[in-house]
């Protein structure tokens, strides 16, 4: 959507603010399972050629930590999600 408007700059703002999330009612959501990781790479990956190379690599490597350390139905979700971004 982003790319449609020509705002990649504020696709961007979006995303680091969803990697920034804390969800003060239920810590866990945020601080443990870090839930905010995974939809900001699904964002990130929709957004595609708009965002710079450098966030785009740093969001990714975030992915797939978060992906190491969850069990694999979780894993397996979002990786099938993103894989529906890929032309």
């Amino acid at each position: 959507m982003s790319l449609i408007q020509n705002r990649p700059e504020a696709a961007r703002k979006f995303i680091e603010n969803v990697l920034a999330t804390k969800d003060q009612n239920r810590q866990w959501v945020t601080e443990h399972l870090k839930m905010q990781i995974p939809l900001a790479a699904l964002l990130a990956a929709e957004t595609g050629e708009g965002l710079p190379q450098l966030f785009l690599s740093k969001t990714a490597d975030q992915l797939v930590d978060w992906i190491k350390r969850m069990p694999w139905p979780c894993a397996e979700r979002t990786i099938s999600e993103i894989a529906l971004t890929i032309p």
